[in-house]
């Protein structure tokens, strides 16, 4: 038996989501991004991106896929890294592109 289950999160412009795939009783869940263009403060995510993190449901995840760095698809991930450490969880195996020139040029501003 193969499942997947989708489950987007509401943290308006921005990305975060996670799948689940469950095959013969093993399940590897996945999340894709994690960051909101509303999400970011000086000091950090926002109270509504900490907390939608911490409402994920989310206490293990075997694999973290960054699509692109832009701020809003990766300003939730030191979120969800706490979170996950807090749940006993191993750290995911990260999977994100090569920072290219151009983001090199924007982190710098």
């Amino acid at each position: 038996m193969f499942t997947i289950t989708k489950t987007f999160y509401p943290v308006g412009q921005g990305g975060f989501y996670s799948e689940r795939i469950a095959c013969n009783g093993d399940v590897k869940t996945i999340v894709y991004d994690c960051g909101s263009v509303i999400g970011k403060t000086k000091n950090g995510p926002t109270p509504e991106l900490k907390k939608c993190i911490i409402n994920s449901g989310l206490g293990k995840v075997d694999f973290l896929v960054v699509s692109h760095l832009d701020e809003d698809h990766i300003n939730g991930i030191p979120v969800l890294e706490t979170h996950l450490k807090q749940n006993s969880s191993k750290q995911p195996i990260l999977l994100m592109p090569k920072p290219t020139p151009f983001d090199k040029k924007m982190s710098q501003s």
